[in-house]
């Protein structure tokens, strides 16, 4: 014969620890819908900045070039292919390789800017003798 089960019943101290962990978890919940609210409008106001149109690196002014953040810029110039850097441990699609760096002379005047040239496959690398 089968031993008669007990109902479950639920006692002061199980529910003095149930409520503020039920409470936590709505709280966190809440703050979990309010960063999806965040990150939702941070997503809009970039995707807003990149459809913008591109804009002449020269005509950026020196004070004031945070209005231009996030924006897509067109330079003129003269890379400098011997001062390129490479930055290693990248990876793109799981392939192992590094990233480019090359600064760029800007025609018309004495400023020097870093272009991230992208993504290159580890052979490059280790003609530079950076990574084995």
């Amino acid at each position: 014969m089968v031993a008669a089960r007990r109902p479950l019943r639920l006692n002061f101290w199980m529910t003095v620890c149930a409520l503020p962990a039920l409470m936590v978890l709505v709280g966190l919940g809440i703050w979990q819908l309010q960063r999806l609210d965040w990150k939702e409008n941070l997503i809009a106001e970039r995707a807003g900045r990149l459809a913008l149109p591109e804009v002449a690196l020269p005509d950026i002014p020196k004070d004031g070039w945070q209005a231009f953040d996030l924006r897509r810029v067109t330079a003129r110039g003269r890379f400098l292919h011997d001062k390129s850097a490479e930055i290693a441990n990248m990876t793109l699609r799981g392939r192992a390789g590094v990233h480019v760096v090359t600064p760029m002379a800007l025609d018309g005047g004495n400023a020097i800017v870093l272009v991230n040239r992208g993504w290159a496959p580890p052979a490059r690398a280790r003609r530079a003798g950076e990574i084995s």
